[in-house]
């Protein structure tokens, strides 16, 4: 992970030890990103939880398959993936670099890409950051959770998502 990712994060929450929401959730209910939402051309369905989410999360769909878009709040990243449409598992984090791609997960991407957002992949999200988030345990926080959801469970992990019965 590149080191501005960190000071992003830094930044947008004020402290890593004593963050503060107060910008994300204005940005969060200023909803920037609804008309590309709009346009992006797929069946859309908004899964942000504002308990526990700091981006806008999208299931996408089309033909029978289905995708997670999320936006981030707190800085400008996003991330990409396949969904398994039985299990909602993450099977694939998408970005630019991945191989063979068919044209709409392409579209999407250059899309992202198109609005300012930095699409991370696997690598740069699995990164912890020394973020203190409540509820979790100090050393556990990745970058997924500092800058999409606070959620414990990182969604492509599908050993833990087994043993908890989730997929």
């Amino acid at each position: 992970m590149t080191p501005h990712i960190i000071d992003d994060i830094e930044r947008a929450y004020g402290s890593l030890s004593e963050p503060r929401y107060f910008a994300i959730a204005r940005r969060m209910r200023e909803r920037p990103y609804a008309e590309f939402v709009e346009r992006l051309g797929f069946e859309v369905t908004d899964t942000t939880d504002e308990n526990d989410d700091v981006a806008f999360f999208l299931s996408l769909s089309r033909g029978g398959r289905q995708w997670v878009l999320a936006l981030s709040a707190v800085a400008e990243y996003a991330v990409f993936a396949r969904v398994a449409p039985s299990t909602q598992v993450w099977t694939d984090v998408l970005t630019a670099t991945s191989a063979g791609l068919p044209q709409d997960e392409r579209d999407v991407i250059e899309r992202v890409s198109g609005i300012g957002l930095r699409l991370l992949d696997r690598e740069d999200l699995e990164r912890p950051v020394a973020l203190n988030i409540a509820g979790m345990e100090p050393g556990h926080v990745r970058a997924y959770q500092a800058l999409f959801t606070s959620a414990d469970i990182i969604p492509w992990d599908i050993e833990v998502l087994r043993r908890l019965g989730l997929a």
